[in-house]
């Protein structure tokens, strides 16, 4: 008769790791203690012998349920469709695989409903993801259950955003540096905090150019699919714009269909910049400059500022911000 598999133990964890049973229960369990590069070489092993905690045991012990909730607005559902939120989710996915933990996935339908999920406590904590929840519930939530919000910050709760401001900026100075001097930039959804701090950081970069940033044409509409393209053309013809700055790659690519349809040449006549650095299909076609966000960094971090509350109840609210960085694609010039 075949014998099953011998189950890799903590104990095959520690000595590989040239480590104590107790630094590895803490390395998996993202106690604060621990240091990252112990931390690290503890779940690279781990990974390696294909290593899970007995989580249901462990948190049977502690009165815990080895579950992680994790909430999405209903319209960004399904998240397969959505490629931000997808690689966000991931990133908590294998932060919590690699602790033996559960994820639960739940679209919001409203408010209340989160706060019946947090009462019920059918998980240890709750990762909210976007805009959609009011503060006044998540302030109720964070009193309740450790709760981390993903691509948003409120004041008093531990929060992982990306560098909105200084990534659009940044973006913005380099079309500059590039000789483009008539920029104009355009959003939906622009009432969002994150999309306000992208058009703070490229009318911050049109100052520091010394640019009328006054003079600098903004779009911004409050809903999705808000954007009349049309106008938009009208005022790049009418003020002869040679850079678009767009809230997000959603909008970027939209920018790029108009302009390609009415025969405008992208880069040379107008270039076009996004933000989020997405995996488009289009981009098989024509890949877009953008703003990159490493989105499963946000969901990792996420993941672990959760993990932390929980092991550690009562410790302090912490506000992470994840740089961006530039993705080159055809829709800018190349630096000289």
């Amino acid at each position: 008769m075949t014998r099953p598999p011998v189950r890799p133990s903590i104990k095959e964890v520690a000595r590989l790791s040239g480590v104590s049973i107790g630094t590895v229960s803490k390395s998996l369990s993202s106690a604060t203690d621990v240091s990252q590069a112990t931390r690290e070489r503890v779940m690279r092993v781990a990974d390696q012998l294909q290593y899970r905690p007995m989580a249901l045991a462990r948190g049977l012990a502690q009165g815990r349920s080895g579950n992680i909730a994790v909430t999405l607005s209903a319209i960004h559902t399904p998240v397969f469709l959505d490629s931000f939120y997808a690689e966000v989710l991931g990133g908590i996915e294998t932060e919590l695989e690699a602790r033996g933990l559960h994820l639960l996935l739940t679209s919001l339908k409203s408010g209340n409903d989160l706060l019946q999920l947090a009462s019920e406590r059918r998980a240890d904590g709750l990762i909210v993801i976007g805009f959609e929840v009011p503060e006044e519930v998540l302030q109720q939530i964070a009193q309740m259950q450790p709760l981390v919000l993903v691509d948003r910050h409120v004041a008093g709760i531990s929060s992982v955003m990306s560098d909105n401001a200084e990534g659009t900026r940044r973006g913005t100075q380099r079309l500059i540096e590039l000789g483009r001097r008539r920029l104009m930039f355009v959003s939906e959804r622009a009432t969002i905090p994150n999309l306000q701090d992208r058009l703070t950081g490229f009318l911050q970069a049109l100052t520091e150019a010394r640019l009328d940033p006054q003079a600098a044409p903004v779009h911004a509409h409050a809903e999705d699919d808000a954007l009349p393209v049309e106008e938009v053309l009208a005022t790049i013809r009418r003020e002869r714009i040679d850079a678009v700055v767009c809230g997000n790659d959603r909008v970027a690519y939209k920018i790029l269909a108009a302009l390609d349809h009415a025969g405008v040449q992208v880069p040379e006549q107008v270039a076009v910049l996004g933000y989020d650095g997405l995996r488009y299909p289009l981009e098989g076609l024509r890949r877009l400059s953008s703003v990159s966000v490493d989105k499963g960094a946000m969901g990792a971090t996420g993941a672990r500022l959760l993990l932390g509350q929980i092991d550690q109840p009562g410790s302090p609210v912490q506000q992470v911000v994840i740089p961006t960085t530039f993705q080159q694609g055809s829709t800018t010039p190349e630096p000289l």
